[in-house]
C-alpha cells in the first residue's frame, strides 16, 4: 500500500513538472513570436490548439494542458499580435471537452479579462455565445471546432441537431460554469457590467427559433438578474426579456392560437357560464360565433408560437415567483413599470406579456397592486399625455380593477371614485348639436365611461355587499355620469351599458328607462382600426388568459365573468341589505401556486360551451380579428 502511494505521489509530481516546464515552453513560444526569432513555434501552437480529436483523450488532455500554460502568460498577449490565438480561444465551447478542459478554459477567459481592458467584451461575448450548445444549429453560437467539422463534411447540420438532448442534458452544469465565469469576471472588473447588456441583447436568437433554444436563453437572461452581481445588469436584463416577449406577443394572431396543430397542447378558456340557453352574453361581447362554433366542440390546441409564448411566459412568472421569496418586489416593480410605461401600454396587440405586471401586482396587493392602479389613474387624468396613451390607461385600469380578485374594494371603489367625477366635471371645448358624440374628439371621456360601467360591472356585487363601501358607492356621482350631455350610454359598447343599467338600477344606483341600444344618429366605435383611433371596442387588456402552461400561475388570483354574477344577485342582494352576505376571498401565499404539479392542474374547460362563452362573455375579443373559416379550423368532436 505504501509503495502504491508513493507512486501515485510521483506520477502526480512528474504531471506538475510537466505542466511547468509546458507552461514555460510556451511562454518560450510566444515570447520568440513577439520578437520574430521562431515564428515557426508559435504556428506550432497555433496548429496543436486547432487540431484536436475529442474522441481522443489524450488529445482533449493535451489541450487542456495548453491552454493552462496559455494562462500564465496572458500579460504578453495581445489583439495585435496574437489574433487568430485569440480567435480560437473565444471560439472555443463550454458545450464539449472534459471537466479538465473546460476548467482551462474558463480560467483563460476570466484571465484574459483580467488582464487587458480590451479584451474584456470578448470575453464577456465568448461566454454569452456559450448561452445555447452549438446543436441549436445558429451560425452565430458555433464553435470553432463545430465550424471545422462541418466545413469539413466530418458532421452534417442534421447530425448536429441530433447533439440536443445529450446538450440539454449538460445544461445545469454548462450554465452554472458560464455564469460562474462572469461572475468573476464581473466582481474583478466592474466597468464589464456596462459591456455585458448589449452584448446579450445582440446574441439573443431570433424569435423565431425554437421555443427550446429561446427558453434556454432567457433562462441565461433571468439567472443574471437572479444573481444581482450589478444593479445595471439586472434591470436591463428584464427590460430585454420584456421587449423579447412584447415581439412574440404581437406575432400571435388569434387564429394562430385556434390552430388544430398538435393536440398535446391545448388552449385554455376560463369561463364561469350559465348552462341555461337564455343566459344573457356578458358585458364587452360583441363576438358573434355561433355559427361557426355550432358543429365543433372540444380543446382548442396552440399555435407553435403560441405554444413558444407560453413556455416562456411560465419562465418568467417563475423567476417573479422567486423574487417574492427572495424580497425583490420592489425592486422588480419598478423595472418593469419603465417598461410598461415605455413599450407595452401603447402596444394594442399584446395579449400576454401584460399578464406579468399583474402577476407582480398578486404577489404585493397592498404596495405593488395599489401603486399601479394609482399610475394608471394618474396617466389617465393627465391631460398633457397624449390621448391615445391615455384611452389606453383607461382600458387597463378597467380591466385591472374588474379582473384582480386580489385588489382590496377600497382600491376599487376609490379608483371608479376618481373615474366618475372626472367624467362629470368634463366639459367638452367643441360640441355639435347636429353631431351630438365625436368619438375622435371624445374618446377619451367615452373610454372612462366605459371604464366605469366595466368595473362595475363586475364589482358591483361585492361593493353593494359591503357594508363599508356600500354607503360610498352610493355617494357615486353615476346619475349624473348617465346624463351627461355626450351620451355616454350611446356610445360605450351595448353589452357593457346594457349590463352595467341592468345592475345598477337593480339596487337604485341609477334611474334610467330609456334604451340601451345605439341610437341612429350617434357613431359607435367598431373594430375598425384594432390599435388605431376607435379603441373603445379595441381591447380590455385582462381579459381571459390564453395559454395553459403558465395559466397555472394567473388562475387563483383572476376574476372570471359569471353570467350568474349579474342582475338577479344583485336584486336580492337589495332586498336583503340588512345582513349582507360578505363572501372571504382566499388569500394565497405565492408558495401555493407551485405546488400544483403541471400534470395535475385542472381547467375550467368545458368543450364548446366553454369557448363559446370565453369569446363571447366579458371579453372584448375582436370578432373580425378571427379567421371567416373558424369552423374549419376547430377540430371535429
Amino acid at each position: 500500500m505504501a509503495m502504491e502511494g508513493q507512486a501515485k505521489e510521483s506520477a502526480a509530481a512528474a504531471a506538475e513538472v510537466d505542466d511547468k516546464q509546458l507552461q514555460e515552453i510556451v511562454r518560450s513560444w510566444m515570447l520568440q513570436a513577439l520578437s520574430g526569432e521562431d515564428i515557426d513555434r508559435y504556428r506550432k501552437l497555433l496548429s496543436d490548439l486547432k487540431n484536436v480529436d475529442f474522441d481522443d483523450p489524450e488529445s482533449v488532455s493535451g489541450l487542456a494542458a495548453r491552454i493552462r500554460a496559455l494562462s500564465q502568460c496572458v500579460s504578453i498577449i495581445n489583439e495585435r499580435d496574437h489574433e487568430m490565438l485569440l480567435s480560437l480561444v473565444f471560439s472555443m465551447s463550454f458545450w464539449s471537452g472534459s471537466n479538465e478542459l473546460l476548467d482551462a478554459i474558463e480560467n483563460l477567459v476570466v484571465n484574459l479579462a483580467t488582464s487587458s481592458g480590451v479584451l474584456v467584451p470578448r470575453c464577456l461575448d465568448m461566454l454569452v455565445r456559450n448561452f445555447l450548445p452549438p446543436s441549436c444549429g445558429i451560425k452565430v453560437h458555433l464553435d470553432c471546432y463545430t465550424q471545422d467539422r462541418l466545413a469539413r463534411k466530418k458532421m452534417t447540420f442534421e447530425s448536429l441537431k441530433g447533439l440536443k438532448p445529450l446538450h440539454l442534458s449538460m445544461k445545469s452544469d454548462v450554465v452554472n460554469r458560464v455564469h460562474l465565469a462572469l461572475q468573476r469576471i464581473l466582481e474583478l472588473v466592474p466597468i464589464a457590467a456596462l459591456r455585458l447588456h448589449p452584448i446579450v441583447q445582440q446574441r439573443m436568437p431570433h424569435r423565431r427559433v425554437d421555443k427550446d433554444w429561446n427558453s434556454l436563453f432567457l433562462e441565461n437572461m433571468l439567472l443574471l438578474d437572479s444573481k444581482r452581481v450589478s444593479p445595471a445588469i439586472s434591470s436591463r436584463m428584464l427590460l430585454g426579456i420584456v421587449d423579447r416577449l412584447i415581439e412574440i406577443d404581437v406575432e400571435i394572431a388569434w387564429e394562430d392560437i385556434l390552430k388544430d396543430e398538435d393536440s398535446s397542447k391545448v388552449l385554455v378558456f376560463h369561463m364561469d357560464v350559465d348552462e341555461s340557453d337564455d343566459k344573457q352574453a356578458a358585458p364587452g361581447s360583441e363576438a358573434q360565433l355561433e355559427h361557426a362554433l355550432a358543429a365543433h366542440s372540444g380543446k382548442k390546441p396552440l399555435d407553435e408560437i403560441a405554444d413558444k409564448m407560453d413556455h416562456l411566459m411560465e419562465l418568467v412568472f417563475e423567476h417573479l415567483h422567486q423574487c417574492a421569496k427572495n424580497e425583490r418586489l420592489d425592486e422588480v416593480y419598478t423595472t418593469l413599470m419603465v417598461s410598461f410605461k415605455s413599450t407595452v401600454l401603447d402596444t394594442y396587440k399584446s395579449k400576454f406579456t401584460q399578464f406579468l405586471i399583474f402577476y407582480l401586482c398578486s404577489l404585493s396587493p397592498s404596495s405593488c397592486g395599489v401603486n399601479f392602479a394609482g399610475f394608471l389613474c394618474e396617466t389617465f387624468v393627465t391631460r398633457s399625455i397624449p390621448s391615445n396613451t391615455r384611452m389606453s390607461a383607461a382600458a387597463y385600469l378597467a380591466s385591472y380593477l374588474a379582473r384582480a380578485n386580489f385588489l382590496p374594494l377600497p382600491v376599487v371603489l376609490s379608483s371608479v371614485s376618481r373615474l366618475v367625477n372626472w367624467c362629470v366635471s368634463f366639459t367638452p371645448t367643441r360640441f355639435d348639436v347636429f353631431k351630438l358624440t365625436d368619438t375622435a374628439l371624445h374618446g377619451v371621456f367615452y373610454a372612462a365611461c366605459q371604464a366605469v360601467m366595466y368595473i362595475l360591472c363586475f364589482r358591483l356585487r361585492e361593493l353593494h355587499a359591503d357594508s363599508t363601501q356600500r354607503p360610498l358607492l352610493k355617494g357615486l356621482r353615476l346619475q349624473q355620469l348617465i346624463e351627461h350631455k355626450l351620451c355616454p350610454l350611446k356610445v360605450c359598447l351595448p353589452s357593457v351599458v346594457e349590463e352595467f343599467v341592468r345592475q345598477a338600477t337593480a339596487i337604485q344606483l341609477i334611474s334610467y328607462s330609456g334604451t340601451v341600444e345605439p341610437s341612429s344618429g350617434f357613431e359607435v366605435l367598431s373594430f375598425k382600426s384594432y390599435g388605431g383611433d376607435n379603441r373603445l371596442e379595441m381591447f380590455f387588456p385582462f381579459d381571459p388568459y390564453l395559454l395553459r402552461r403558465s395559466d397555472r400561475f394567473i388562475e387563483p388570483i383572476f376574476t372570471h365573468w359569471s353570467a350568474a354574477h349579474s342582475a338577479n344577485e344583485v336584486e336580492e342582494q337589495s332586498s336583503d341589505e340588512e345582513e349582507p352576505v360578505v363572501e372571504e376571498e382566499e388569500v394565497l401565499d405565492p408558495d401555493d401556486l407551485m405546488e400544483a404539479e403541471e400534470e395535475g392542474y385542472e381547467h375550467h374547460d368545458g368543450g364548446e360551451e366553454a369557448f363559446r362563452n370565453s369569446l363571447e362573455c366579458m371579453s372584448i375579443t375582436p370578432p373580425r380579428m378571427l379567421p371567416a373559416n373558424l369552423a374549419q379550423m376547430l377540430p371535429m368532436s
